[in-house]
């Protein structure tokens, strides 16, 4: 009987990617994944190494672990296992953590230098009519206390960033405050909302929730979160990666409402500081930004006519008008487009105009509902979508 001769695994990092720098601050976590595979058996587990360390395994696909970062230079590593205790070694790529450098590095924190801009409250399930805005406490726990939290960014919205700014990361951070572990994820919110006027059954005064407790999946929140973190039995940070909802932000593809605190897990009751947070200030929410001051700035663009809930007749010549700029350079085109839903169209192009005033005339409205947008391009390539405007085309003798 022949002897079956194991095949050894194969493995490989896949994040971070050789030679990547990224700045340290308290509680970032930096996610190490790998590729593996075998052959003739399967992959048992993947342990992950730093400068020779082990900080973590994984025992199931896909292979990643969250690693709370400190600064200093690591040679990254993982080692595949397979069902036969076969082994294999991915080549090293290099990370370095650097200290945060000057000016490309900004933390939007209740009364750190004179920012102002967060507002935060949960939502209790218990007493349904009741505000929480104004306490210096988050409570979490599914069906019963949900959080909201969101900041101020750019200019346009009273924040510190001006407008357009190259974003390379984008972390939540909120101190807990109880013990417990959990996973969290940040939703961003789809409903705007008051501090001090939300509840479990409304959003702001006259503006009720889609489901009660902010808990719409698609209507109150977006579907896609942030990726997961895992946080610890103790007090501590937990930073959330929501680079891609505030890209989508700053590009107008998604306005800025915060985001929502969920998680999966034991469903015990935990709770973070707030930004009414007066014993330690330095415990409240923060937004860390990274920006790139040497990329170039995304362009700015607003649909100034029509003006919303404008009304016309079918036929008539409809003057679509937006104005462009460019902080770092210049706007190349303003591209028109409209949705209807009961006709089912989507993003469908209504025409360019490549020069200053940017306009063009629409003339086949559709009955009914249209949602008008512009999106600029730069001369970099770069893109950013105006705001929405909903108006209505009327039959004729209306």
């Amino acid at each position: 009987v022949a002897n079956h001769v194991n095949n050894p695994p194969s493995v490989s990092v896949t994040a971070p990617l050789d030679g990547s720098s990224v700045e340290y601050f308290d509680g970032r976590n930096i996610t190490l994944s790998a590729d593996a595979s075998d052959s003739d058996g399967n992959i048992t587990r993947v342990e992950f190494f730093l400068n020779g360390s082990s900080v973590g395994v994984d025992t199931t696909a896909p292979y990643a672990i969250d690693w709370e970062a400190q600064q200093g230079s690591y040679m990254v590593t993982a080692v595949a296992t397979d069902n036969t205790n076969g082994t294999a070694n991915s080549t090293a790529i290099e990370l370095n953590v650097t200290p945060p450098g000057d000016g490309d590095l900004i933390v939007l924190q209740n009364g750190r230098d004179g920012y102002s801009g967060t507002t935060d409250t949960y939502l209790d399930g218990s007493l349904t009519t009741a505000s929480k805005g104004n306490e210096g406490v988050l409570h979490s726990i599914a069906n019963q206390y949900n959080t909201l939290v969101r900041f101020a960014i750019f200019s346009s919205e009273g924040g510190p960033v001006p407008d357009g700014t190259a974003i390379t990361y984008a972390g939540l951070a909120l101190y807990k405050s109880s013990y417990y572990d959990y996973t969290y994820r940040a939703h961003p919110l789809l409903v705007d909302w008051v501090e001090n006027e939300a509840t479990w059954v409304r959003a702001a005064t006259g503006i009720a929730w889609n489901s009660p407790g902010a808990a719409g999946n698609g209507s109150d929140y977006a579907a896609n979160g942030s990726p997961g973190v895992q946080a610890g039995w103790n007090p501590e940070w937990v930073v959330l990666d929501v680079t891609d909802s505030v890209l989508a932000m700053s590009q107008g593809e998604q306005e800025n409402y915060g985001w929502q605190l969920l998680g999966n897990g034991v469903n015990y009751h935990k709770t973070f500081r707030a930004s009414e947070y007066s014993a330690d200030p330095t415990l409240r929410p923060k937004l860390i930004l990274e920006i790139d001051e040497n990329a170039n700035r995304l362009p700015s663009v607003a649909l100034t006519a029509p003006g919303e809930g404008e009304t016309y007749i079918t036929g008539d010549t409809i003057a679509l008008i937006a104005d462009a700029n460019d902080p770092d350079g210049s706007v190349t085109q303003v591209e028109f487009f409209y949705d209807n839903v009961s006709l089912g169209v989507n993003n469908l192009s209504l025409g360019v105009d490549t020069t200053a005033p940017y306009t063009i005339d629409w003339s086949d409205a559709p009955l009914g509902w249209s949602t008008l947008r512009a999106v600029a391009t730069d001369d970099a390539g770069a893109s950013a979508t105006s705001a929405t405007v909903t108006i209505a085309s009327l039959p004729p003798g209306c």
